[in-house]
């Protein structure tokens, strides 16, 4: 970290804010709404990236605040809303914005604000507020009989993969247990060795460290689909079901053999997910190798992530007018 972020964590961490663990993951989990669409947001995500971004958390005024902090200097701060019995939102955003300003920050960073929402935080009076969004970071969300549907001239891409990859002779698909967590490390390992470490962790961080999170929570919802070859594991995906939503969120699909990734997927989706009505893939980070993947897996929806920033207008403290 930065000395101005070492500085802040210090300063959130005395007045209450504690560190992020597998062991919080109950109380994390409890901020799950019925409306949550947001991969950043689900539980896991947030525990699973916790060795990379040193990510705080402390219940304000009824929403859960979690406070991350970022490779490039920045810190941002996630706010989730209660189910039920949220106070207005501007008491959070001011409770907020003083312990940003009296730990030594130039703004209020709040990230990611779903963009149905967007409304909800620019109204905040007494702030000067600016928002930006990137369509790198936006959220690539289907229907469920949109992803697996192959007909017409919108899925001839997703189609002809699908045909290629069913060529494949002795191809299997195994449920994916905890005590598979070895295994697909070690796939994780070997696709990490054709790739530059730095400028993937430029992405996201550690996928790998994140791999390892995620399966120490595999026990609360997770699950997946082990792909092999003549019985020898050659990829995987991991996604989970959020109580109380409609959603699944994939948070992790590695295939070393990259054109079976789309047959990995559909696979998953069309014989695993039948009490969900939507899938969150994530973004694609602007790669555009991903980004083609992604936007050929069928029709689909971005979800805009902003990024939202509050200054005071008060010239003499961090507190709002």
């Amino acid at each position: 970290m930065t000395e101005l972020q070492t500085k802040v964590h210090a300063y959130f961490a005395e007045h209450g804010f504690l560190p992020v663990t597998a062991e919080t993951y109950p109380i994390l989990k409890s901020y799950e709404t019925k409306g949550n669409r947001i991969f950043e947001c689900t539980a896991s995500n947030i525990i699973q990236w916790v060795h990379d971004f040193n990510v705080l958390y402390k219940v304000l005024h009824n929403y859960m605040c979690a406070v991350s902090f970022y490779g490039n200097g920045e810190v941002r701060i996630a706010v989730q809303k209660p189910e039920s019995g949220a106070e207005p939102l501007k008491h959070v955003i001011d409770t907020l914005h003083s312990l940003a300003f009296n730990a030594g920050l130039p703004a209020l960073t709040v990230y990611p604000v779903d963009e149905r929402f967007i409304g909800e935080y620019e109204n905040i009076q007494g702030y000067c507020i600016t928002k930006e969004y990137t369509d790198d970071w936006s959220e690539y969300i289907y229907a469920i009989e949109d992803f697996i549907n192959e007909s017409g001239g919108v899925n001839k891409n997703k189609r002809e993969s699908l045909s290629r990859c069913r060529r494949v002779p002795d191809l299997s698909f195994k449920p994916l247990t905890k005590e598979a967590a070895q295994t697909c490390l070690s796939i994780e390992e070997e696709w990490c060795k054709g790739e530059d470490c730095e400028y993937c962790s430029s992405f996201s961080g550690c996928e790998k460290k994140s791999l390892q999170m995620l399966f120490e929570l595999f026990d609360d919802g997770c699950a997946g689909l082990l792909l092999c070859e003549k019985e020898k594991p050659l990829g995987f995906v991991i996604w989970e079901h959020v109580p109380c939503t409609d959603f699944a969120f994939f948070y992790f699909g590695k295939s070393l053999v990259p054109n079976l990734s789309i047959l990995l997927y559909h696979t998953a989706v069309s014989t695993a997910l039948h009490d969900v009505k939507y899938i969150n893939v994530g973004p694609d980070l602007g790669k555009s190798g991903l980004r083609f993947f992604k936007k050929h897996l069928g029709k689909h929806e971005l979800v805009r992530k902003y990024s939202v920033n509050y200054k005071s207008t008060s010239a003499h403290n961090g507190e709002a007018d």
